[in-house]
């Protein structure tokens, strides 16, 4: 049995109560826009609030970056990138209530869609009014950052399902979208090369996130099984202590009951167990207590009567003729209360 009143000190170095902090503004982001943590929370309990709160941070520093681009849409040539900041907006918003009420993975897969589908409304957007610009070819390079997002909030297979649908839907666009006629002679001579880029940053985000989430998955597990089997340990020391402090209570209260049951059988008729001070036999301290007050109550009242049987015994002596009518006196009583009494039997001098 554990008998040392200290945590354990993997449950110092371990324990949730150092990373659980009160102050300052991401805390408050967090309690606003993710579900309420949990005491003792399961290994999967653990990971969905890890990806909860990813995506709330996510959300919040997405949703300052839009102000950017909302001005660079504003200022820049290509107007049509102030869609995706609409877009975007609106999906964080969604997001975060799911996100609220504990809908971790329909939330990350929100935000990915959101966010590859705003930059893909604004090439199409692009494409219809006008034609792809020159320019335009650096916006199918972005998408890779929907890989980035699935790989922190989705499992890890969602990872090759963006990057299959980035690959396959920016190719489709740079070959079949409107074009400028700027763009068609870019594609003419370097076609090749923007292609093998788009399949190159895909595949090779989507394969070192793919390490990297499996990896930090494996390396969670771990930390999540020390942190547990060091609450446990905590647990069973606390549980532990609690036992100690409940078997030191029970000795103490049998100890005060021994104590008055020595106190009576020596004559102390006084003694009484304490309810108070943590005495956890109250229930047998009581009854007792009470046992003990009828006991010296009957003795003190018999301690009486035998006093009274003497002056009584001495009036007979002196006077005799009250015999009879004692006598007469406890027949009557007797056969009153249905009880016995005793004669006082007398003897002359």
């Amino acid at each position: 049995m554990i008998t040392s009143k200290q945590d354990p000190w993997v449950y110092k170095l371990l324990g949730e109560q150092n990373f659980q902090s009160q102050r300052g503004f991401l805390p408050w982001w967090y309690k606003l826009t993710s579900p309420p943590d949990l005491d003792h929370p399961t290994l999967k309990q653990r990971d969905l609030a890890r990806r909860s709160k990813i995506l709330s941070a996510l959300a919040l520093f997405l949703g300052l970056t839009l102000i950017m681009v909302a001005y660079i849409a504003l200022v820049g040539p290509n107007r049509q990138i102030i869609n995706t900041v609409y877009v975007m907006y609106v999906t964080l918003t969604l997001c975060l209530v799911l996100n609220r009420f504990g809908h971790i993975h329909s939330a990350g897969t929100l935000l990915v869609v959101g966010l590859v589908g705003g930059m893909y409304f604004t090439l199409i957007m692009t494409a219809l009014h006008g034609g792809l610009t020159p320019n335009d070819k650096d916006i199918l390079y972005l998408p890779f950052f929907g890989e980035l997002v699935a790989a922190a909030l989705l499992p890890t297979t969602a990872i090759f399902v963006v990057a299959i649908f980035n690959t396959s839907f920016s190719l489709f666009i740079l070959n079949y979208a409107p074009h400028t006629p700027a763009f068609s002679a870019m594609l003419a001579t370097g076609g090749s090369s923007i292609t093998f880029r788009i399949v190159e940053i895909h595949f090779f985000v989507a394969l070192v996130c793919w390490i990297m989430a499996t990896w930090t998955q494996i390396s969670i597990k771990q930390a999540n099984r020390a942190a547990e089997l060091a609450r446990l340990e905590h647990d069973l020391n606390a549980a532990a202590q609690e036992k100690i402090q409940e078997k030191e209570q029970l000795e103490r209260s049998i100890n005060e009951i021994v104590r008055v049951h020595m106190e009576v059988a020596n004559g102390h008729l006084e003694a009484r167990v304490p309810l108070t001070g943590g005495n956890v036999l109250v229930q047998i301290a009581g009854p007792l207590n009470t046992l003990l007050g009828r006991y010296q109550q009957a003795r003190k009242e018999a301690q009486e009567r035998a006093v009274l049987a003497q002056v009584l015994s001495h009036l007979v002596q002196q006077y005799p003729h009250l015999s009879e009518a004692i006598n007469t006196s406890l027949r009557e009583s007797r056969l009153s209360h249905q009880g016995g009494a005793s004669s006082i039997h007398t003897s002359h001098s």
